[in-house]
């Protein structure tokens, strides 16, 4: 360096949300998401996404209930919105010790017939301040890849509240080759329709 000279200031690079991640390339450059999770691959990651699960290119929200309009069930504003991609791996719900994260998703091999059912995870639904779910929405994807080598097989999801002792569930089943989509409520199944 000649005499008189500065050396060159060390160049910074843009950050808004301090999560180390450059805002040219961050998904979510206004919020913390160091992992850029982005659960349905478009342009904005899990963080900022008002529908993380629906591929969509704009951030739409009428009501202004942080649920995007391509996936808000409900026109008029809602009181809560809980999303898990399970990108950063399986979350500390109550379970089953045979679930895996594997990518944006949870795996797990069950036995099937004639072992017992015991797979299973407990999403534990609270929210600060809210002492109850009587209106609510619950969507799941769920990819069967290979059937286990029984005749019955069977997978859903179940509602229970521990306060009323009171349960309600839906399931897919496939029983002597019939395939059958159950309401379940509490002992009391009834069959809602016969799927080809």
């Amino acid at each position: 360096m000649l005499p008189g000279m500065q050396p060159d200031a060390a160049m910074t690079v843009a950050d808004r949300d301090d999560d180390g991640v450059a805002d040219v390339t961050d998904n979510c450059p206004d919020s913390k998401n160091a992992d850029q999770g982005n659960e349905d691959g478009d342009m904005f990651g899990d963080a900022c996404d008002p529908c993380p699960q629906l591929v969509d290119t704009a951030i739409a929200d009428k009501d202004g209930d942080h649920i995007g309009d391509a996936c808000d069930p409900n026109a008029t504003a809602d009181t809560g919105w809980l999303f898990e991609g399970f990108h950063t791996g399986l979350p500390g719900w109550p379970g089953s010790l045979g679930w895996q994260a594997a990518g944006d998703s949870l795996q797990v091999a069950a036995p099937g017939e004639p072992a017992p059912d015991g797979e299973y995870l407990v999403l534990p639904l609270t929210r600060q301040g809210r002492m109850t779910f009587d209106n609510y929405s619950i969507a799941m994807s769920v990819t069967i890849q290979q059937p286990s080598s029984g005749t019955d097989h069977e997978v859903g999801i179940e509602l229970f509240d521990d306060n009323t002792d009171h349960g309600m569930s839906c399931e897919i089943a496939e029983i002597d080759g019939a395939r059958i989509l159950w309401l379940v409520d509490d002992l009391m199944r009834i069959p809602l329709q016969e799927l080809e």
